[in-house]
């Protein structure tokens, strides 16, 4: 995790599935309602770049924090899919005429 003036970031990585989902969710709900959350004008942001699988417990997660207002980044083409279909969002990858 690292902490700057306006924001918190949390660095994900390997499979977020089970026990990890739920460590991350303390992790997150430790930083959200904690003393910090007020002093943070930008917010909570997961880095994704080295989650390599999410099950069902990761998506419920990543839906809960996208909920609150938690934005991701860095997220590669599989795991890019499984965010826009929590946010609603458009693969910006996508080719026109594929």
């Amino acid at each position: 995790m690292d902490r700057s003036e306006d924001q918190i970031i949390i660095r994900v990585e390997g499979h977020l599935t089970g026990t990890y989902a739920s460590e991350l969710e303390q992790c997150w709900r430790g930083v959200a309602c904690g003393p910090a959350a007020n002093k943070v004008p930008r917010g909570i942001v997961v880095d994704v770049t080295d989650v390599l699988t999410i099950d069902r417990s990761g998506r419920r997660l990543l839906q809960s924090m996208h909920t609150s207002g938690v934005i991701f980044i860095g997220a590669r083409l599989g795991i890019q899919d499984i965010l826009d279909e929590i946010t609603g969002r458009k693969a910006s990858n996508n080719v026109q005429g594929r």
